[in-house]
């Protein structure tokens, strides 16, 4: 599971490197003067043709794997069964206690995550005074150093375990924020940005994975739309809480420092996850049972 999650997520970095470097290409080298917006509008259409090609694998070679035909929808179709299948898990949410903690764990650290996403190259810029061109370069390396975490953590994940592996990693979150809070030159925000693309690569990864090893067959698609709800509504908290502080203090410095925060207590959160009690509730769950 680790490993699947890793490559995925890796070749994910890959591909989203590849389509910024051919938009990068076409705004940089192509400019006519009757439209000079017309690069910016042809790198949509660009990352238009990106989201076709990742679709045809799955349309042409991807094949459902169904072991029993889905009961027939009553009245009100797959809306009203989406929400009666809701409130069904909400009921019995105690039955799996590990995933909701680790869930509630993973809501703090992605909102660290999410603010290093959205307002890294505006700290180095504003902070470390990058350039564009140096911004855009670092943003380039740290996707790549993100993919190579993927991979990486992926077999430690294997080995090791998803819990630990997520720990593991929200440990170098903690260290790349104390250093980035610290640092003031530009060749070491270098160092900080790859322990940071190393971490973001091998914490989403691990996650994810975690999320999958502790949701029953029959549960795995709505499981797994908690966990993105989980992820998007935590990045509206973290980049709040960033933009905040910014405000108060008046400082990027400061307002990256409280990310620490959220980075400590999801750590701290996910001690108390016991992975085994939750790989065993998804195993023995039965529809509307837990055996």
């Amino acid at each position: 599971m680790g490993r699947i999650s890793g490559y995925a997520w890796g070749f994910g970095y890959v591909g989203g490197l590849l389509s910024l470097a051919i938009c990068l290409l076409l705004i940089t080298s192509y400019t006519p003067a009757h439209n000079p917006t017309l690069p910016l509008r042809l790198s949509a259409l660009v990352t238009a043709l990106f989201f076709g090609i990742a679709a045809l694998p799955t349309f042409i070679w991807v094949r459902e794997r169904r072991t029993s035909e889905p009961p027939p929808l009553q009245h009100g179709g797959y809306l009203r069964a989406a929400f009666l299948r809701l409130r069904e898990t909400s009921r019995n949410v105690g039955k799996f206690r590990e995933l909701l903690k680790f869930l509630i764990a993973l809501f703090f650290f992605y909102s660290g995550i999410a603010v290093v996403i959205s307002f890294a190259a505006i700290f180095a810029q504003k902070e470390l005074g990058f350039t564009p061109a140096a911004t855009v370069l670092l943003i380039i390396v740290v996707n790549i150093t993100a993919s190579v975490g993927a991979f990486l953590f992926g077999i430690v994940e294997d080995k090791i375990g998803s819990r630990n592996t997520v720990l593991i990693t929200l440990f170098i979150w903690v260290l790349t924020v104390i250093l980035a809070f610290f640092i003031h030159t530009r060749s070491f925000f270098w160092v900080v940005g790859n322990l940071a693309g190393l971490a973001m690569g091998a914490s989403q990864s691990s996650a994810r994975a975690l999320v999958g090893l502790f949701s029953p067959r029959s549960k795995s698609a709505e499981f797994f739309g908690f966990w993105g709800f989980a992820g998007k509504f935590s990045a509206i908290l973290g980049i709040l809480s960033f933009g905040v502080m910014s405000y108060l203090f008046s400082s990027n410095r400061l307002a990256i420092l409280t990310t620490l925060f959220y980075f400590i207590v999801g750590l701290v959160l996910l001690l108390f996850v016991n992975e085994r009690r939750g790989r065993e509730a998804a195993a023995t769950y039965e529809e509307g049972s837990l055996l």
